[in-house]
């Protein structure tokens, strides 16, 4: 019976702590923009909001989503090129079409009065110098193979349909692009192959020259070589980048932009947004245009168009026990006093000094309190412990609370207890007790009483007990929501 009872209680709280978060999802269509799924069940602390834009086109658009003021998803997949165009100078792709073409021979220059020692170097130099010629020599010849058949299919025909989603994006087609996708990758890794040939060079290079060999020989047609790696890669590797978008829209024919948000802590309306913009039509008159950035100059990107926008609220709600306060208090305190001696001349001309009171019986002070709410009052009559949730629209307008504060200072000289009415607002009205030092004279003394200059000079001021006792105040307090409140009143964004 224990064993059941154990086992119901571990299952019971179990549920308890899984149903203390939730994830909902809103779904809105990325193509229509219509909010396909909208969860009526309210958000709470820390529940998760899944936002899905499903069939999102991202051929054509780039998606925004806000949540107030605060940008959380931006995505852009131009499968064209750079969405910040730039200009490229005409001279610039004249210089990377010639040095395509322009074939390298990397050789030694120098005199021929060769040593034994320069010889056994310059063997095995240049046999590593004509396999690095060869392969330049086909990789030259692969590049502009792979700028012929790329620029198939990169031309002003195809482009914009494509963007307009006009054109039958059939398997062979994307089956070629994945083709010429590897054959970038082959050439890329030759790329990488002639680079480590380079380096093996000069590390035998730097071994002759420590030997005290090759005296007078230098290597020619490295700069040119190195030059034309670099624009090589960087165009096989801008190439592959659009391809791969390419491959990306292909293989998902539905694609699904998410974003995730969690409800905070304290209750708030999440300004939700949602923008389609159109991606800029890039000039596409030469591919090259996109593919070299340490050829361009930047240009200011033109503005988006923005094609459509919705906007919708996400309740966060919270149940709140308590809340904090701040404000002004009015107290009442019949024995809050002090005492001085205050001199006077007497008819005879002398000086005198009598006993006088100064009443602070009444004071004005800021405080901080806690609030603990433990009834409310509704249209479904008297709730006890409850809990108040700001953002229901039918929820309680006044709630009663226990009030507990302190006046603000420091040390604090005033600890407060009391009821209080506490308005959606953001505001309350409380009343209760406060403590307070009582200051009385010494039984031997009384108010008015007379002394003389000499006793005074000795007795500085009036002797007196003081005791903690028992005042009453009132006051108002204000929450953060209070700010809220003006906000709505006269529409202002805070």
């Amino acid at each position: 019976m224990k064993m059941r009872y154990s086992i119901f209680l571990l299952f019971y709280s179990t549920l308890i702590i899984t149903n203390l978060t939730f994830s909902q999802k809103v779904v809105i269509n990325g193509t229509s923009g219509e909010i396909e799924d909208y969860p009526k069940n309210p958000y709470y602390s820390g529940d998760t909001v899944f936002f899905k834009i499903k069939n999102a086109n991202l051929l054509k658009y780039s998606y925004e989503m806000k949540v107030d003021k605060e940008i959380f998803l931006v995505k852009d997949y131009n499968v064209i090129g750079l969405k910040n165009e730039a200009v490229v100078n005409a001279a610039d792709v004249t210089q990377f079409t010639d040095l395509i073409n322009e074939k390298n021979i990397l050789s030694l220059d120098g005199s021929n009065n060769d040593t034994n020692k320069d010889k056994s170097y310059i063997d095995k130099l240049n046999q590593i110098l004509d396999d690095v010629n060869i392969r330049m020599n086909l990789l030259n010849s692969n590049i502009i193979n792979l700028i012929i058949r790329f620029n198939n299919r990169y031309d002003e025909k195809i482009i914009p349909a494509i963007k307009n989603d006009n054109i039958n994006w059939n398997e062979e087609y994307f089956d070629s692009c994945e083709v010429l996708n590897d054959d970038y990758t082959r050439e890329l890794n030759n790329i990488y192959s002639i680079r480590d040939k380079i380096l093996e060079f000069n590390v035998e290079w730097n071994k002759a020259k420590l030997d005290g060999a090759l005296k007078d020989k230098t290597p020619i047609g490295f700069e040119e070589i190195e030059k034309k790696l670099n624009l090589s890669s960087n165009y096989i590797l801008r190439i592959k980048a659009i391809l791969d978008r390419w491959s990306f829209i292909k293989k998902t024919t539905t694609p699904v932009i998410t974003q995730v948000l969690r409800i905070g802590q304290s209750p708030k309306r999440y300004i939700v947004s949602i923008s389609w913009k159109k991606i800029n039509e890039p000039k596409i008159s030469d591919p090259t245009r996109y593919l070299f950035p340490q050829t361009m100059t930047e240009q200011k990107p033109e503005n988006e168009e923005l094609v459509k926008k919705i906007t919708f609220e996400i309740e966060g709600h919270t149940k709140s026990y308590f809340n904090f306060n701040l404000g002004l208090a009015q107290y009442f305190f019949d024995h809050d006093n002090s005492y001085f001696f205050q001199p006077y001349i007497t008819p005879d001309d002398s000086l005198k000094y009598k006993i006088s009171k100064n009443n602070l019986q009444s004071q004005t002070k800021f405080f901080m309190s806690l609030g603990i709410y433990f009834l409310s009052f509704s249209s479904d009559g008297i709730k006890l412990f409850s809990g108040v949730d700001e953002l229901e629209t039918n929820s309680n307008i006044w709630n009663l609370m226990l009030m507990i504060g302190a006046n603000i200072s420091a040390p604090p000289k005033n600890f407060m207890l009391g009821l209080g009415l506490d308005h959606k607002a953001g505001f309350n009205l409380n009343l209760g007790i406060a403590t307070y030092t009582a200051t009385v004279l010494n039984a031997d003394w009384q108010e008015g009483q007379v002394i003389t200059p000499e006793i005074k000079s000795v007795i500085v001021n009036p002797p007196t007990n003081t005791s903690t006792e028992i005042g009453w105040f009132v006051s108002i307090g204000f929450r953060p929501q209070i700010f809220n409140f003006f906000k709505s009143l006269f529409g202002m964004n805070l």
